[in-house]
């Protein structure tokens, strides 16, 4: 007779786990060493083991998770931006229509036109667009490289952004935010930025929370309908990111790096404790799931900002085993893989543990050695229903 198997629910209950970051104290910089001397003007990584920046003269360097190595690109043009998709595109892009894309294998050296492209941004792998001098606008579909002719302006274009395929917007001279909604893009019915100032960074939550950086330092903020500036910090700025609306960063002329964390008004406060002082502009900047961020800069520089992780971890994979042996309860394993290591403390009988119904079964936890995934051991009884639950600890 074949044996009945439990069966067993995962269900992931408010996962908010400390992380685990002793590397990581609060407010930390680090300078990488990249080899480089031109000035890195983009970066862009799928994590803190792989990533990209690109710069003068043609420079594009890939960081393997122990060495910045050099991409021989055999162009001089500068390549100002860098975006991509974890395991199925990256594209690099710049001066004199300068564009290297790689599809997983090799990197493919593309010239879609001959005006220079200043930012690229894409939905998905099939949906890249890209913009430049003179109201340059690319699109990608796939397979390839369309120029938009005529765009709705014909000022350069320097940033680039969007919450999805239906909305993206493109900043520029003059205090130009353009608005791409999937079919065509235009100015904005609603009001623009209350500014001149040239656009040199975009950066958003969402499709109503939006930031916009500028050449006279000025922040500004979209809330879905008007943009409204928030914040002057006297100096240009020209790369804005972050992880969420309390959690975003600002950088530019003179190595100066301004952070707003949601809970303090509209205050930006300069980040102190920069190791990189003697560094002339922060160019551009990235940050990966472990709540590192990155600024690449003048001269071949790339500094490591390691503050307060803003970023909560999360599962990423979910291993479930059983082997009845011809027992009356089964033993069951369940391994959730994290997104980066946990705090041991808070990995506990109370917070990885099984349920049956709102009853608490219970179980054996073991963290791993590197405190990145975890294993619920229980012995289950036959044609029940269970969740293997991970709660906030």
């Amino acid at each position: 007779m074949r044996p009945i198997h439990p069966c067993v629910t995962l269900m992931l209950l408010g996962l908010l786990l400390i992380p685990l970051s002793p590397a990581r104290s609060a407010g930390t910089w680090f300078e990488m060493d990249t080899g480089s001397i031109h000035d890195l003007l983009a970066v862009w990584g799928t994590s803190d083991d792989d990533l990209f920046a690109a710069g003068e003269e043609g420079t594009l360097l890939h960081y393997n998770g122990t060495y910045w190595l050099d991409i021989d690109t055999g162009v001089f043009s500068d390549l100002n931006s860098l975006w991509g998709i974890p395991l199925e595109v990256v594209v690099a892009c710049g001066e004199e229509g300068s564009m290297f894309l790689y599809n997983g294998y090799q990197w493919l050296k593309l010239t879609p036109t001959i005006k220079n492209i200043n930012a690229v941004w894409g939905a998905s792998s099939s949906d890249i667009h890209a913009v430049g001098s003179y109201g340059l606008f690319l699109h990608y579909d796939g397979l390839q490289w369309r120029v938009l002719n005529p765009g709705p302006t014909g000022l350069n274009l320097y940033s680039l952004w969007g919450s999805g395929q239906n909305d993206v917007y493109a900043g520029g001279e003059l205090g130009t935010i353009l608005h791409y909604d999937g079919d065509v893009w235009s100015i904005p019915d609603d009001a623009g930025i209350p500014t001149s100032q040239t656009i040199r960074a975009l950066w958003g939550a969402s499709s109503t929370e939006i930031f916009a950086a500028g050449t006279n330092g000025d922040i500004f903020r979209y809330d879905g309908s008007t943009w409204s500036l928030v914040a002057n910090t006297g100096f240009e700025l020209y790369t804005l990111w972050g992880s969420g609306t309390d959690n975003v960063f600002a950088a530019g002329e003179g190595g100066k790096v301004y952070h707003y964390d949601g809970n303090s008004g509209n205050i930006w406060e300069e980040i102190t404790g920069f190791t990189g002082q003697g560094v002339e502009d922060i160019h551009a900047s990235w940050g990966s799931t472990s709540g590192r961020v990155y600024f690449t800069g003048s001269g071949g520089r790339i500094f490591l900002y390691s503050g307060e992780d803003h970023i909560p971890p999360q599962i990423i994979a979910v291993e479930l085993s059983k082997n009845n042996e011809g027992r009356a309860y089964v033993p069951t394993e369940v391994v959730f893989h994290f997104s980066e290591g946990m705090d041991p403390a808070s990995i506990t009988g109370s917070t990885v543990t099984f349920m049956q119904g709102s009853d608490v079964v219970g179980g054996t936890v073991n963290l791993s050695d590197s405190n990145t995934s975890v294993t619920l051991t229980g012995r289950l009884q036959y044609d029940t229903v269970y969740k293997a639950v991970v709660r906030g600890g």
